[in-house]
């Protein structure tokens, strides 16, 4: 927790989301934010989430923390449903191994988009086309949460 601010760290956020097993979909649900919302204020993002929007997000994961998920939003997925044998485990472990790549392969294009939007700002040039990009992205990766969710 931020000693300044009183507020979880993005980290924290998202170790909560996970300890009470609870998607970036299903927290989006409830605080009725998008997941790339939700992605922003886990990853402490170059484009940051209004004090709003987190205060909504910590609100509600004390909420749950304190009186349970409800059962609408608690995590259900197709893989944890049939895990149990070594297949499964496999399964469960490429899965899981092949979206962290893809997350870390978006999160740096993000970044490199970022860098040049800010370096043509620096030289006064023209940003329109390459922030339409950015916002592309992040509403595919949005999309693509939810699917993984």
């Amino acid at each position: 927790m931020n000693e300044n601010t009183g507020r979880l760290s993005p980290t924290e956020l998202r170790t909560e989301r996970e300890h009470l097993g609870v998607s970036r979909a299903a927290l989006a649900a409830a605080t009725a934010l998008s997941s790339s919302v939700i992605w922003r204020a886990e990853q402490d993002s170059a484009k940051p989430v209004t004090d709003e929007q987190y205060l909504e997000i910590e609100r509600v994961l004390d909420k749950w923390t304190q009186d349970g998920v409800p059962a609408e939003y608690a995590k259900q997925t197709k893989v944890a449903a049939h895990a149990g044998t070594a297949t499964d485990d496999k399964l469960v472990t490429d899965l899981t191994q092949k979206a962290f790549a893809y997350a870390t392969f978006v999160e740096s294009l993000r970044q490199r988009i970022e860098a040049e939007i800010a370096n043509r700002k620096a030289k006064k040039a023209g940003t329109k086309d390459l922030t339409a990009l950015l916002n592309s992205i992040e509403q595919f990766v949005a999309e693509q949460t939810n699917q993984l969710d």
